[in-house]
């Protein structure tokens, strides 16, 4: 099968694109033609097991004009001839109405807009009203990475939604190791709950 993931960028260091590099390249080992579509690429994400191609989408921060540039590229996907495709971040759900091949839009979330500039929450309530009210009734599919975001769907898309939890396990056989010596370099004892906090503390453009 003749499969294409659509994406925004394949970048080191986000948790999106490690999940799409892990799905294609186990899609690939299992002897399907993969294929990875996206803007932006530092070519650190890429296998010998899928192609990845550029998509020269330009960003903007004003995201309905994204959503066009991204559908400018529609006739050069069509034209891949893919059995099916992944859609997997904005701005290419916008291509959902009119992707010629059959589609699963893998929803990875949108993240809380609490505390951040009015121009940005405005940008992600786009997001969200466009995708949730409009595109996603196009994908064949839904897959959402949790329940809770599956919660937060339109009844009418949750019919056609199915939960995929992100697997991608790359610290198999190391935890132990490093909480040992975590603990130890921070003078935490055993007796003592260690708590690890993953996440952005960007307090300029992204206050998470």
């Amino acid at each position: 099968m003749k499969i294409g993931f659509v994406t925004e960028r394949m970048l080191t260091g986000f948790g999106v694109d490690m999940v799409i590099d892990r799905v294609a390249r186990g899609l690939g080992e299992r002897g399907h033609e993969v294929t990875v579509y996206a803007s932006v690429t530092d070519e650190t994400l890429n296998s010998d097991s899928y192609r990845l191609k550029l998509v020269p989408t330009p960003a903007s921060s004003f995201f309905p004009r994204y959503d066009l540039s991204a559908q400018r590229h529609l006739g050069f996907l069509n034209s891949e001839a893919n059995d099916v495709y992944l859609v997997e971040t904005f701005p290419f759900f916008s291509l959902l109405p009119r992707l010629k091949a059959p589609t699963v839009a893998v929803d990875h979330g949108v993240s809380s807009t609490e505390g951040f500039p009015a121009k940005i929450r405005a940008n992600f309530s786009y997001v969200r009203f466009m995708q949730y009210r409009f595109y996603l009734k196009y994908a064949s599919r839904i897959v959402m990475v949790s329940e809770y975001l599956k919660a937060g769907l339109p009844a009418a898309l949750q019919k056609k939604t199915s939960v995929i939890y992100n697997g991608a396990d790359h610290y198999a056989g190391t935890v132990a190791k490093v909480t040992g010596e975590l603990r130890k370099s921070l003078g935490v004892d055993e007796s003592n709950i260690l708590l690890l906090y993953v996440g952005r503390l960007s307090s300029a453009d992204q206050p998470y």
